[in-house]
């Protein structure tokens, strides 16, 4: 898994990461990919990224269902 959180709220993806970490998560299994928007865009239009999951809001997710339509990517919003 591959989690790249809201660029306003990265303190509490890193903290998700410990939590993580601690309750035995093997290594490697959930990466932590901070960056702004253009970092989501990169990921959204990768072709090695086969699903995409979004939580927020519809302007976000509707230009996610654009860039993730480029390359047939399994999508699930929740907005």
């Amino acid at each position: 898994i591959l989690f790249k959180p809201s660029e306003t709220t990265p303190m509490t993806a890193l903290a998700l990461g410990e939590i993580l970490k601690e309750a035995g998560l093997p290594d490697g299994l959930c990466s932590i990919l901070l960056g702004a928007k253009e970092t989501g865009q990169l990921l959204t239009r990768h072709p090695d990224i086969a699903k995409v999951s979004f939580t927020g809001d519809v302007t976000t997710g509707r230009a996610i269902c654009k860039d993730a339509s480029e390359t047939l990517k399994k999508v699930t919003m929740e907005l």
